[in-house]
């Protein structure tokens, strides 16, 4: 309750509004004392309180009895190959066969020796990482997958999983796996897949004036080159009201993967939230003819006849005018400072870590 008055439940918010994670996070502090602000680390630290520690402080030291007999770190590893299967075919409940299918494949591939019945036994039983209900076998918490998953994947060899980022990418808005695997492997994933992300992003972007032409720069910026409206549900709305500051935007998934991993894109929402309130006043204009009004990609936003909450329009080069009012518009020039600096901040940690390794090899 002193961390949380001091602070915690700002830092560790998304945790402590699920029952299940906060009492991992109790778990956590009474086992080490802390709570960990990167969110791989208390995922670990409360997957170490589970597999070991928590029982042997009960009174009389009970502690569950094992179903597979192997060391902590074959046992991580173990269930990481098993997260990462079912993470990879987007499977997030098993009967009690494909569990025991993933398990058996688990264990032939990462070469520990348990038998696939004890082991879906003890991670029900013992380590809690899965759970029954009704007849099925479901993750606990689906965050554990994903610590698992980023786990594994901060473990591969280099060229692998350069093979699997785009993948990951895609997903990337959906979880944490990105996210926590590259704080896992800082380095790894650095020099082999952001640093040639940052100067391809940039080499595509680096001649174009954002604040002239944003349609241009959004587009080189990802393969995405759709505006995406938000309809009002009908004119005359507060244009202060924040749930009626409807955004325009231009869909780029690499984009946002990749400032969202660096958190760049949460010091640019800042920013941007400063400007949306254009969006509501450019997209009423355009509702009501007062600009665009012969452009017939827009009379789905005209007249709401649409079943979607959004209306995808192509982008042209003539949109670049009214778009320059747009908070993504006002934005643009202040994303392309952030590319720059991202680029130069990571070329520089990277060259800085080939140095100081081959001075400690004496290379």
């Amino acid at each position: 309750m002193k961390k949380l008055d001091s602070g915690l439940y700002k830092t560790h918010k998304e945790f402590l509004v699920n029952p299940l994670l906060t009492l991992m996070m109790l778990i956590t502090l009474e086992q080490f004392a802390e709570v960990p602000a990167k969110i791989h680390l208390f995922y670990e630290y409360a997957f170490e309180a589970l597999f070991a520690r928590h029982d042997v402080t009960k009174s009389g030291g009970f502690q569950r009895k094992r179903h597979v007999i192997i060391a902590l770190d074959d046992y991580r590893r173990l269930f990481s190959y098993f997260c990462t299967i079912s993470y990879m075919k987007e499977t997030f409940r098993f009967t009690e066969s494909s569990a025991l299918e993933m398990l058996a494949k688990s264990i032939s591939s990462s070469q520990i020796d348990a038998k696939k019945e004890d082991m879906l036994e003890d991670l029900v039983q013992c380590t809690c990482m899965l759970a029954r209900d009704g007849l099925d076998y479901v993750f606990n918490h689906r965050s554990f997958q994903e610590y698992f998953v980023a786990y594994f994947f901060a473990r591969i060899k280099v060229e692998e999983f350069e093979r699997v980022a785009p993948r990951l990418i895609v997903r990337g808005s959906l979880d944490n796996v990105f996210l926590m695997m590259s704080e896992m492997n800082k380095e790894k994933f650095e020099e082999s897949w952001a640093l040639p992300q940052l100067n391809s992003l940039w080499e595509a972007i680096k001649d174009i004036d954002p604040t002239v032409n944003p349609i241009g720069f959004f587009k080189s910026l990802g393969s995405g080159n759709i505006i995406m409206l938000a309809p009002m549900d009908h004119i005359g709305v507060d244009m202060n009201s924040h749930e009626n500051q409807n955004q325009a935007l231009i869909k780029s998934n690499t984009r946002y993967s990749l400032f969202k991993i660096y958190g760049a894109f949460e010091s640019l929402s800042q920013v941007h939230s400063k400007y949306r309130s254009n969006d509501a006043l450019i997209l009423n204009k355009i509702r009501t003819g007062e600009i665009l009004k012969n452009d017939s990609r827009f009379n789905q936003l005209r007249t709401g006849d649409t079943k979607s909450t959004m209306v995808q329009i192509r982008a042209n080069e003539a949109d670049k005018e009214w778009f320059k009012e747009t908070a993504m518009g006002k934005c643009a020039a202040c994303e392309k400072q952030e590319l720059f600096r991202l680029r130069a901040e990571v070329s520089e940690r990277v060259e800085q870590r080939k140095v100081g390794l081959a001075s400690i090899l004496d290379l």
